[in-house]
């Protein structure tokens, strides 16, 4: 009988000293801090990461970029994933299926809308894995056909593959060193007709599909990027290594000033009517130019500066500021996505955060991001407007 009672009396000490702190610790309640009681708060479970090493250089979001996940995960853990990222090419059919070009690392792609990558291995050895890509162009009705501006070897190079990227055929090199094909541009109208823009300054064009090619127009700097009128090649944007924008309504014959600088020589006056770059400060420079067409409406563009966010609603005769949430300190804006299906809905980055307009710029909402991370490119899925992506960094 004393036995008994004393395996009872034990039995209940583990209980109350043992069993019941332990359970009312993990809901968060601690009875014996200093001797009194007290009620620590529990952790919550956030849908983003709270610190930016949790991510990776690429990021994705598959609700609209309310939460965002790493995407930045190579399938052969031997190949590590790019560490910079410069842009998402959408497959024009197949929504599963994306690329990633960067710098240093090859062509990248995957075939689960974005969750995981893997690095593609040309097998004549032409795309080498440590090149420079800057931009892929998709033809055919698979996608099969591929054009891929590049550097390596010293040169820029235009690679061109006939069966979705297993062999690669070079079809146009620079003809300086340390001159990159940066862009690529296919006429809508026809396909055969290929603009590309180089580290040389040059503009060259092909209308037979890469067979032969000629220099269009030689600039003075670097050109960086070409933007089209998606329904009309003759309206030309090229940016340079400067960030200025320069626009052609002669398919890249003739060359306007760079948009915001006075036309022409200025009045002596001692006050003179201010210039975009007056009021605004100059744009970022060379890759980090923001300058965009509305995918829905190519007569209205949108183009960043170092103190502001500019729009225009005429193809770039004239410039309006736009409204921001953004603090001042936080410019110039970095990253600029538009929904490719509804054009009243935008995504703006600045230095450690995030905005989102439902109604055109009007007014704007912030969405958090986790700590210590900065967009630098922003990516809307053509097929599905919910797939974002985002690279991160400096």
């Amino acid at each position: 009988m004393i036995a008994r009672i004393t395996v009872i009396i034990i039995l209940l000490g583990i209980a109350v000293f043992v069993i019941l702190p332990f359970t009312l610790f993990w809901f968060g309640i601690n009875i014996f801090p200093h001797g009194g009681v007290s009620i620590t708060p529990i952790p919550q479970k956030s849908n983003i990461s709270t610190v930016a090493e949790d991510l990776g250089i690429l990021i994705r979001s598959e609700d609209g970029g309310v939460t965002w996940h790493n995407a930045a995960r190579s399938e052969n853990p031997t190949i590590s994933f790019p560490s910079n990222v410069y842009a998402l090419v959408n497959h024009p059919k197949d929504p599963d299926v994306m690329y990633v070009t960067g710098t240093g690392a090859g062509l990248w792609k995957s075939v689960n809308r974005g969750l995981t990558w893997n690095k593609m291995i040309d097998a004549s050895g032409v795309l080498i894995s440590e090149a420079d890509v800057y931009d892929v162009e998709l033809l055919g009705p698979n996608g099969d056909t591929m054009y891929v501006g590049i550097y390596e070897k010293t040169h820029g190079r235009i690679l061109r593959s006939d069966n979705a990227g297993l062999h690669f055929k070079e079809i146009y090199v620079t003809s300086k060193e340390g001159a990159p094909v940066y862009d690529l541009l296919i006429d809508p109208a026809d396909k055969k007709h290929i603009l590309a823009v180089t580290g040389e300054g040059t503009l060259i064009e092909t209308r037979n599909s890469g067979t032969t090619w000629r220099i269009k127009k030689i600039f003075t700097k670097p050109i960086m990027r070409l933007v089209g009128n998606p329904h009309d090649v003759s309206e030309l944007y090229a940016i340079n290594a400067d960030g200025e924008v320069l626009k052609s309504v002669t398919g890249g014959s003739d060359w306007s000033d760079p948009l915001g600088t006075p036309q022409g020589e200025r009045p002596p006056l001692e006050h003179y009517p201010p210039t975009l770059y007056d009021l605004f400060g100059s744009p970022p420079k060379g890759l980090d130019t923001i300058f965009l067409l509305d995918p829905n409406n190519a007569s209205r563009a949108y183009l960043s500066f170092q103190k502001s966010l500019l729009r225009s609603s005429d193809a770039g005769l004239t410039w309006k500021e736009m409204n921001l949430l953004f603090n001042k300190d936080v410019l110039p804006v970095r990253a600029l996505a538009i929904d490719p299906h509804k054009s009243s809905i935008i995504f703006i980055a600045a230095s450690g955060e995030l905005n989102k307009s439902t109604d055109g710029g009007m007014t704007w909402s912030n969405i958090p991001l986790p700590a210590g991370v900065s967009m630098k490119r922003l990516m809307i899925n053509s097929h599905d407007s919910n797939l974002m992506f985002a690279v991160i960094g400096k």
